[in-house]
């Protein structure tokens, strides 16, 4: 029963700090509204950071604003929070293997709906020079055992004309907000265990891989 309540952190060694307050990237800039349900210890913080109730759903809302003369269409995507190969964790990933779930009901891109897949910003000569959009985010029935980490992605679209005027290419520009849900403010032990390990040659060098686990609910911050 425990495992079942794991939620997304087994198989990933959770590092470091949360996303800041306001993230702007070119013309984009996201700004998150104080939910009610933020924790008193995270208050006045630009990241989610919710003490909820079983089964419960919570509404977050963002301001987008856009710099540039021409309106920008900006993608609205929940992610799974997991640890990176060097180090960082990473929010909004949504491709994480397998192997990083064995046994656990659910993921945090699972619990989190947004009200738009695709948000269209105005330019900033507009009447209007911000839109607002928002997610749900579904506590599970059976309460969380630590804490859930996730994210919501902002990625802004944009065409280019490459050298060959036939030949298009996307380059995408966005950023995390990052999510966390807890129905308890019990702060748990982590528990680390090393899983596979394997070598292989990069640039000609010898290099060893190992896969750490995290079998608790919980950050485990500051490995050395």
């Amino acid at each position: 029963m425990m495992r079942r309540l794991l939620g997304i952190v087994v198989g990933l060694l959770m590092l470091g700090t949360v996303t800041a307050t306001a993230h702007a990237d070119n013309a984009l800039t996201v700004k998150l509204t104080t939910p009610t349900a933020q924790r008193q210890e995270s208050a006045n913080k630009g990241y989610a950071d919710l003490l909820t109730e079983k089964g419960a759903t919570n509404k977050l809302t963002f301001t987008l604003q856009n710099s540039s003369d021409a309106p920008i269409n900006v993608d609205v995507t929940p992610g799974t929070a997991g640890t990176s190969d060097n180090g960082a964790v990473v929010y909004g990933t949504q491709n994480w293997g397998e192997n990083h779930f064995v046994n656990l009901p659910a993921r945090m891109e699972q619990l989190i709906t947004p009200e738009a897949k695709t948000v269209t910003v105005p330019a900033k000569g507009s009447a209007t020079t911000s839109a607002t959009t928002s997610v749900s985010v579904k506590t599970p029935d059976s309460g969380i055992s630590g804490v859930l980490a996730g994210g919501v992605s902002f990625v802004q679209q944009q065409q280019t004309n490459a050298t060959d005027s036939k030949t298009m290419f996307q380059s995408e520009v966005g950023y995390t907000v990052a999510v966390l849900n807890r129905t308890t403010n019990a702060i748990l032990v982590p528990n680390l265990s090393i899983g596979d390990v394997n070598a292989t040659l990069v640039n000609n060098q010898a290099t060893v891989g190992i896969q750490m686990l995290n079998n608790t609910q919980t950050f485990l911050n500051g490995l050395m």
